[in-house]
């Protein structure tokens, strides 16, 4: 994960602590917020991977997908009567699965119609998930939200607090505040275990993490594969080219599958 050593350091610190507790009313849970294609899913996924040694799973829902009411209902199931009501919710049969150990990821948790967020607030709250028929526990899991809601605000605030040296007590508020103020509900702000920031990324981190996802690419066809050369001018076009400013890492990989991937399947 490139430039983001502050908040990873604050997540494993953050995660030893909570995880070390023997009895839990609650699951563990993190805010990732800041600017897009920053590395806050792909930070969660990594979360996920190392702790499949420790019996974890994973489960991802793009919140998103649950605007409506009636999209909001699907989020725990399908009700009686519809296709689908007499099986579990995915989330619920994934639990069942990795018994109640998983890292739960809910992207853009802020985007979700209001009925969907007071599934999540409940989740978060009391650590449980009620379907139609089942109420599962949580408790053992680590569940966390990104957002995108008020990036660059948050991003300026988190440069100004570092020149400052503003305690982390302080900043932790006035990142509250400022979500606050973004419409983010004072009631899930209270029951978030850790808020961070993700530092948007500047030029030489953008190339960096193009050089990685040729690298990650070309090994993806061909572990023996070793990148030892890219053309500095083919890096500053894909950087330029992909709208990384504004769409960050992921627009990176996505140019890089279609440019080098074209080259790749003409030499293969």
């Amino acid at each position: 994960v490139v430039c983001q050593d502050d908040n990873i350091a604050h997540i494993v610190s953050y995660l030893r602590l909570e995880m070390a507790r023997k009895v839990r009313s609650q699951p563990v849970s993190m805010l990732f917020s800041g600017m897009t294609g920053t590395g806050k899913t792909y930070t969660a996924e990594l979360i996920a991977k190392y702790l499949e040694r420790h019996g974890y799973g994973y489960h991802y829902e793009t919140m998103t997908n649950y605007r409506s009411e009636h999209d909001a209902s699907r989020f725990v199931g399908s009700a009686d009567g519809f296709v689908g009501s007499d099986s579990p919710p995915a989330i619920i049969a994934k639990r069942d699965q990795f018994s109640g150990k998983l890292v739960i990821v809910l992207d853009e948790f802020d985007k979700a119609h209001q009925s969907a967020q007071g599934m999540i607030m409940q989740l978060l709250d009391k650590g449980i998930i009620q379907s139609n028929k089942i109420t599962a526990d949580f408790t053992k899991s680590i569940v966390i939200l990104t957002s995108n809601a008020a990036d660059r605000q948050l991003t300026r605030y988190k440069q100004e607090a570092l020149l400052k040296n503003i305690p982390t007590n302080v900043f932790q508020n006035g990142v509250k505040d400022i979500l606050r103020q973004a419409g983010l509900q004072d009631t899930f702000l209270g029951r978030l275990g850790k808020i961070l920031v993700f530092n948007p990324l500047g030029s030489a981190q953008m190339l960096k993490i193009c050089w990685q996802e040729i690298e990650n690419f070309l090994q993806s066809y061909e572990e023996q594969f070793s990148l030892v050369y890219v053309d500095p001018a083919i890096l500053v076009d894909i950087v330029r080219s992909s709208g990384a400013d504004e769409y960050g890492a992921r627009a990176i990989r996505n140019l890089v599958r279609e440019r080098v991937g074209a080259a790749f399947a003409n030499y293969y």
